[in-house]
């Protein structure tokens, strides 16, 4: 796409979007010009519809990742293009939430123990520690480590938003053994690797590939759950409501503005709910105080 791609990308961060929202749409805007060989601008509403249509029956994706797909030429057309009415007339589709699964405390310890490297392992590790998305923990510096407050830093998280997360004793002392032994050159606490060895480049490692490698040590140790590295996120959420910390904390701690996003992240789990007394029960108690 050329000049068109970098106008794209240019007015993507003029709006404010994330640097994982920018990488997707240039991705999706590219793969729509591949697909008719032809650029966008030579285009219009009859190629986006072919191009959709494509994506859902012959590809089969998900009504999650079409909506990015539609976004993201909704965004080209009408905002880089100044062309709104190309998919002005075309409806985003309802996307259905999906049931969540979630990892138990001993698989995520078996997960943990199946990664290849000392390098993936301290990834998913803090991955969970802090409930961090996989663009976030990717995207980390060894100065976003604040060991005074203890304290972990998300600087542009979802949205570009700032946060903080407790930052786990047991997690800072893996995290100094982590930089002794494989002698990173920062800032980067997750630096891409050249070659697979301890060659490092000065970029943070991509989300897509650490994520590729958590499947496979999500398979390796025999978990068949339709798990993924973000699925450490939820695991994070759903332990710690568990543990019975308040939904509104965990809320704080995922960087969530409503209550409600926090709420499809957590399952409570029979035990617990076993364990929970009735508030009648509760009533019982007070009246024999009385």
């Amino acid at each position: 796409m050329g000049q068109l791609r970098d106008r794209m990308k240019e007015d993507l961060e003029l709006a404010g979007k994330a640097a994982s929202t920018i990488e997707k749409y240039l991705h999706h805007a590219h793969s729509f010009a591949a697909f008719h060989m032809k650029s966008p601008t030579d285009m219009g509403e009859s190629e986006v519809r072919e191009f959709l249509t494509y994506l859902l029956k012959e590809r089969g994706l998900s009504d999650s990742t079409y909506v990015q797909y539609l976004a993201a030429l909704k965004f080209l057309y009408g905002t880089t293009l100044g062309r709104n009415e190309v998919t002005a007339g075309i409806p985003f589709r309802r996307v259905r939430a999906p049931k969540i699964e979630v990892l138990t405390a001993a698989e995520t310890a078996r997960v943990l123990d199946a990664a290849p490297s000392l390098y993936y392992r301290m990834l998913f590790e803090t991955a969970y520690s802090g409930g961090l998305r996989p663009f976030e923990v990717c995207a980390l510096r060894a100065k976003d480590i604040d060991s005074d407050s203890m304290l972990l830093r998300i600087r542009r998280g979802k949205g570009d938003k700032t946060r903080q997360v407790m930052l786990s004793k047991r997690l800072l002392q893996n995290l100094r053994g982590y930089w002794r032994e494989l002698r990173l050159p920062g800032p980067w606490l997750f630096p891409r690797r050249i070659g697979g060895g301890r060659r490092y480049a000065d970029v943070p490692i991509q989300s897509h590939r650490a994520s590729k490698v958590f499947t496979a040590a999500r398979r390796r140790c025999g978990i068949d759950k339709p798990v993924s590295l973000h699925s450490m996120r939820k695991a994070f959420a759903t332990h710690l409501l568990e543990a019975g910390v308040d939904l509104r904390v965990i809320q704080v701690l995922l960087g969530h503005s409503s209550p409600v996003t926090t709420a499809r992240y957590t399952r409570v789990s029979t035990e617990l709910i076993r364990k929970t007394t009735s508030p009648l029960d509760l009533l019982e108690k007070a009246r024999k105080g009385n």
